[in-house]
């Protein structure tokens, strides 16, 4: 067993590793804290994790610089949103400071340092917004985690989380839908009309699909792993779904005639533009002008595109689809965040009304 005792006014712990001694400082002139260092010293130890000379001397930047290069070595697409939130505001704060250092308390000054920042003149500026520091703070704490993982640090501190109250919950009625998809330029429609049905991500699936992931013949869709958000592949039957079947159709048309013309593209939808007096398709990055527009003309000013995704939702949980097959066909990998999406309209409840009524015999 290791023992403590005390030099001056700090308390030093030893304690032995195949056959070694350890001495370390606890850093602290409290018994208590040099108490739980030396469990936590021993509770590694009987796990078999390392303890070197360098711990207790290890930053929170190594740390911070240990996580992005894991992002890079795994490919993650978020890399450069992780790296600008990380040099931008937790390495300034954070990567100075010793690992050990690190509690609650000192992520808590953080949060309200985040929240109560000032423009370079003094002024106080808008609050960053709590789903923002959310995003800094699950940085540190994956920097944590991989580091205890490693061995690297003993301990992770506790790193709260703000609470959030930003869900939204908006989506579009049949009626608006369609007025909506009878506001857009074709292109815009199409795209509309496809992810409204399948429920899916418009910029990363609904705009990157390509003709090679549709299998017109047996009316099926399929996204690769790795293509999606949550990296994992997807299957969508098309089956008697008509309007999605039309899309698909009408976009197949537009790629023959492109393909009679010398011209083979991949992505299924696209906007053709003028390039030098010859229309040749390019990629769609956004319809923003064209959406907000849209939007207003249907009585649904404000809406995102990702209201579409709730729409799809509510579609396939109004036709008994179970919430297992759903989630499968939209993409969701949790149940917790699928249930955001299933929003209940006035029309689901006022109809739940009467399906009661029916059975109580009123």
């Amino acid at each position: 067993m290791g023992t403590v005792r005390k030099r001056g006014r700090v308390w030093w712990i030893r304690y032995n590793r195949a056959g070694r001694r350890y001495d370390e400082s606890a850093r602290t002139d409290k018994k208590g804290k040099a108490v739980t260092l030396l469990a936590l010293r021993e509770g590694a130890i009987a796990e078999g994790k390392p303890i070197t000379a360098q711990h207790g001397r290890t930053t929170v930047g190594e740390l911070l610089d240990n996580l992005l290069t894991d992002y890079k070595v795994n490919g993650h697409r978020t890399l450069a949103d992780v790296t600008r939130r990380i040099d931008q505001h937790v390495r300034p704060f954070f990567g100075h400071l010793r690992c050990e250092t690190v509690s609650t308390a000192t992520v808590n000054a953080y949060i309200a340092a985040r929240l109560d920042e000032k423009t370079t003149d003094g002024k106080a500026r808008k609050p960053t917004a709590p789903a923002t520091i959310n995003l800094e703070l699950a940085g540190l704490k994956r920097a944590f985690s991989l580091a205890a993982r490693a061995g690297t640090v003993l301990h992770k501190p506790y790193i709260p989380m703000l609470a959030l109250h930003n869900t939204r919950t908006g989506f579009f009625s049949d009626e608006q839908l369609a007025s909506l998809v009878a506001h857009l330029p074709s292109e815009a429609a199409a795209v509309v009309r496809f992810a409204s049905v399948t429920g899916w991500r418009i910029p990363s699936e609904v705009l990157k699909l390509q003709w090679k992931n549709v299998d017109r013949k047996a009316g099926v869709l399929r996204l690769e792993p790795g293509t999606t958000k949550n990296a994992d592949g997807r299957t969508f039957v098309i089956g008697p779904l008509v309007d999605l079947k039309a899309v698909l159709d009408e976009q197949w048309a537009i790629h023959e005639t492109l393909k009679q013309a010398g011209t083979i593209y991949p992505l299924v939808f696209f906007r053709m533009v003028d390039d030098q007096g010859e229309l040749k398709p390019k990629p769609i990055r956004a319809f923003r002008k064209a959406w907000a527009s849209a939007c207003h003309a249907a009585g649904r000013p404000g809406a995102v595109p990702h209201d579409l995704r709730r729409c799809a939702i509510r579609a396939m949980l109004r036709a008994g689809i179970s919430e297992h097959t759903a989630m499968l066909m939209s993409g969701h990998k949790t149940a917790s965040v699928f249930r955001r999406y299933a929003i209940v309209s006035e029309q689901d409840l006022a109809e739940a009304a009467v399906k009661l009524a029916k059975v109580s015999g009123q």
